[in-house]
């Protein structure tokens, strides 16, 4: 509610995303729903510039699309997490930690394993 007072509309997408998980595990599938789906929206908008962690933001989302019975919307929002991770990856020069950010850092990890899990069924 703040972010939208202060018309900070990029930066909604991170509270977005984390409210649709939020009422995932909560077990309100709807409610996730419309809130990844804004988010999403936001993120197209903005072109994933602006938010604080837009890979983790449509990583959320298509977890959340995922269990609420749309896979290809759920496969379109992994793919675009994972391609801002690879993206960010591909500037870090020195290759160690090019390789520590991709295999240390957890969400990063978590969205390459299941991008590549995706890959394996295709």
């Amino acid at each position: 509610a703040i972010r939208r007072e202060l018309e900070q509309r990029p930066l909604q997408a991170d509270d977005l995303a984390l409210l649709a998980m939020a009422h995932l595990e909560l077990g309100e599938r709807e409610t996730a729903l419309f809130h990844a789906r804004e988010a999403l929206e936001i993120l197209a908008e903005c072109e994933a510039e602006g938010p604080e962690a837009p890979q983790q933001d449509y990583f959320y989302c298509h977890q959340v699309l995922a269990v609420t019975g749309h896979p290809e919307e759920a496969r379109q929002a992994l793919q675009a997490a994972h391609d801002l991770v690879m993206a960010r990856a591909e500037k870090i020069t020195d290759p160690a930690l090019r390789q520590g950010f991709l295999d240390n850092v957890a969400q990063n990890r978590e969205i390459i394993a299941a991008w590549q899990a995706i890959k394996a069924t295709h």
